[in-house]
């Protein structure tokens, strides 16, 4: 690099601490052909200074652990431990991931040409060859990122610590599950241009990061059940004590869970009532009445026995309109069945019959003409 320095002076690897290495950048930045240096090299001389400053914070802290600086499951770095390891520093090791991460942000391709440029860029802050074969160095490149296309990613330990910020504050809040896609398509922005281009190198990080976590095809989480099961639940924990939502509240309420999903989960699930469009009410929360289900039934019971069937409008739901003013005239009808008459009772548009029961509206015109 031709700083200006002696070689105990720009020992960066050779710091253990943070303040170690504060002590040797202020001493390098310093020096008097540092901005020479660094512009000639279009400020790659200080992007290394600063991963290998910011790699040193998080290993103090603990926020790298081993496995996964190497790209690796907890499980995965103890059978490769139990292998015959390379004859690579540590030193070189950190070189080749900062090169990585500082010159190959769109990608790292696994040929010999790139593999020559490594070699180089890693000399020139090692002032050492590589001590690995190109087979060697392959494997080692591709456990520092992920494989997509032929290229291998790296990720910033930046943008590692601020997914897991993310993710873990969403699931402090009580989430149980995310969707790949939908986790995404809301942090697309960045998660862009932190390399990350795609959700299968998302899912291959995100199953690094959070090796205790479950991991289906579509989301991971804290559970493995079926997507209707995981969904209905989500839906269940955010209504609270509402009785009427949209679709946006939800989605809102819900962001790493696929607008699709909640509609297909409300759709099929008995405790979720149309309202009206793109508004549901859940059936849990409507007020209901223990004197007004007997009025209820008895009248139902009274007219089919007269008629074989009872319209909903002659039902005697005043007091129960009133009490749930939010629901809709449809939503009414279809409430008070649902929590009064279900267990015993048919309901086909507004003509309810008991079970089994056998009323076409040909029939109920008859009868209508002849009285």
């Amino acid at each position: 690099m031709n700083i200006s320095l002696s070689i105990e002076e720009c020992n960066i690897f050779a710091c253990e601490t943070v303040e170690d290495f504060d002590r040797i950048q202020t001493i390098m930045t310093n020096a008097p052909n540092y901005k020479e240096v660094n512009n000639r090299g279009h400020n790659s001389f200080s992007a290394g200074l600063n991963c290998y400053g910011r790699y040193l914070m998080n290993k103090s802290i603990g926020k790298i652990p081993a496995a996964d600086r190497l790209g690796k499951k907890p499980a995965q770095a103890q059978r490769e431990a139990s292998k015959p390891s390379v004859n690579i520093s540590s030193e070189e090791r950190t070189a080749i991931e900062m090169v990585l991460e500082t010159r190959y942000a769109n990608g790292f391709r696994l040929d010999l040409i790139e593999l020559g440029r490594l070699r180089k860029f890693v000399r020139e802050i090692t002032d050492g060859d590589v001590a690995l074969l190109d087979d060697e160095l392959i494997e080692l490149v591709k456990m520092c990122g992920t494989l997509f296309q032929g290229k291998v990613y790296t990720v910033s330990k930046e943008a590692q610590i601020k997914i897991k910020e993310v993710i873990s504050d969403y699931f402090n809040s009580g989430a149980r599950v995310i969707f790949y896609e939908e986790f995404y398509t809301k942090n697309e922005n960045w998660l862009f241009d932190e390399s990350l281009v795609s959700v299968d190198m998302l899912v291959g990080l995100l199953r690094r990061m959070f090796p205790k976590l479950e991991f289906t095809e579509t989301f991971f989480g804290y559970t493995r059940a079926s997507i209707p099961t995981a969904v209905t639940a989500e839906l269940r924990r955010v209504w609270g004590r509402d009785v009427i939502l949209s679709y946006s509240q939800m989605s809102e309420r819900l962001p790493y869970v696929p607008i699709g999903r909640i509609k297909s989960a409300l759709a099929y699930n008995p405790d979720y009532i149309w309202n009206s469009v793109e508004v549901f009410a859940r059936r849990s929360n409507i007020d209901v009445s223990t004197i007004e289900r007997n009025n209820v039934r008895d009248v139902a019971r009274r007219e089919c026995e007269l008629h074989r069937y009872v319209s909903v409008m002659d039902l005697p739901l005043a007091n129960f309109t009133e009490r749930n003013h939010e629901l809709s005239q449809t939503a009414i009808h279809n409430a008070a069945f649902s929590v009064y008459l279900a267990d015993d009772y048919e309901k086909r548009g507004k003509i309810i019959m008991r079970k089994g029961e056998s009323v076409d509206a040909l029939t109920i015109m008859r009868e209508y003409c002849r009285t």
